[in-house]
């Protein structure tokens, strides 16, 4: 009894990591979900702009064998000063949607180059905690964005994402400042992504466990 109940648990060992394997050598379907660090760097109407820090909460999903969606909801500072030295502190939450295109879908090292949009709130303040933007001054924005960066496959679940993108959207007072062109901003981000075992992962394993159990 001991030996066939063992036989038993070999054999679904061995199905689980048959259909794992056979999944795991097409990234297509799955589902990524991971942290990352981020750096702004401000593009407005002030002087000089300062590189700032930020995070964000992302979510990937492949699509196709070469499309993939990527989603980003995080949060950070612009910084910067003004000619007359006067100091800015923005604080930015950002809600973004992108499309990406994947060159080496199922190779360890895999570079995308991305476009989507966005939404951002934002709330320009001096260094010291001065409102710059008047009580009738929108403080959300549409972005638009493009970019490029790579994914870095440790395993078929866990990945590294190094990324940069530009943005740029319909306001112009990021910085608190109306006048000039349209504000925008560069973000670099580094992320840990997780992916998840897709539907029909779930679906094979399943079936598995139910044909052994007849």
């Amino acid at each position: 009894m001991r030996t066939n109940n063992a036989r038993t648990v070999s054999v679904v060992l061995l199905l689980i990591l048959a259909v794992s394997w056979a999944n795991s050598q097409m990234r297509t379907g799955k589902l990524g979900l991971g942290l990352g660090g981020t750096t702004y760097f401000l593009q407005s109407d002030y002087k000089t702009s300062d590189l700032s820090a930020g995070g964000a909460v992302n979510l990937t999903y492949s699509v196709a064998e070469n499309i993939g969606l990527r989603s980003s909801l995080g949060f950070g500072y612009f910084q910067g000063k003004d000619a007359l030295g006067t100091s800015l502190e923005t604080s930015a939450s950002h809600w973004n949607m992108a499309a990406s295109y994947d060159f080496m879908p199922h190779d360890q090292f895999s570079p995308f180059l991305s476009a989507g949009a966005g939404l951002l709130f934002f709330d320009p303040r001096t260094k010291t905690g001065n409102a710059l933007t008047g009580g009738g001054s929108a403080r959300f924005d549409i972005n638009f964005l493009g970019g490029a960066g790579f994914d870095y496959f440790f395993d078929e679940f866990w990945a590294l994402t190094v990324s940069a993108e530009g943005a740029l959207g319909f306001t112009d007072q990021l910085d608190g400042i109306k006048g000039g062109g349209n504000d925008g901003y560069v973000r670099f981000t580094v992320g840990i992504r997780y992916h998840f075992f897709d539907e029909d992962f779930v679906r094979r394993m399943i079936d598995a466990f139910g044909r052994r159990g007849k």
